[in-house]
């Protein structure tokens, strides 16, 4: 049925990049975990970037960069992984002596709450009316 519905519309299906999946095997669609009602970064990432922020504060303060840069990724996909991550670093923040990285943290300076500016829209609504009405 999905074959006729594609050939009658001028395409056709690559069989080479077509995997069936059961609804219970792990989903993974360019790097993200895809699951009835969510999209995340999954288990594995999620522990990685925690190996890496603690590596980060007792090791190799270089990796600032490249965590900020990681959790401004996770937060734009899996806004409750990056509040876990958050909740991580501020436990970390008492329990070791440097406090220089902490303060470069780019997540812990947020002035508005993480929790409220995830649900802030991107746009007015006068830009957003504006930009659709150029379209």
């Amino acid at each position: 049925m999905i074959e006729e519905i594609v050939s009658s519309e001028g395409f056709f299906i690559n069989d080479k990049k077509t995997k069936i999946s059961g609804t219970r095997k792990r989903k993974d669609v360019t790097g993200l975990v895809v699951s009835v009602d969510k999209v995340g970064v999954g288990r594995q990432e999620y522990r990685r970037m925690r190996t890496e922020i603690y590596n980060m504060q007792t090791k190799d303060e270089s990796k600032l960069p490249q965590i900020n840069g990681w959790l401004a990724y996770i937060k734009s996909v899996d806004i409750a992984n990056y509040h876990r991550l958050i909740k991580y670093i501020q436990k970390l923040r008492g329990k070791t002596d440097n406090d220089v990285v902490f303060s470069e943290m780019l997540c812990l300076n947020e002035k508005t709450n993480p929790r409220k500016s995830a649900l802030k829209p991107h746009f007015t609504n006068q830009v957003s009316n504006d930009f659709i009405g150029r379209l």
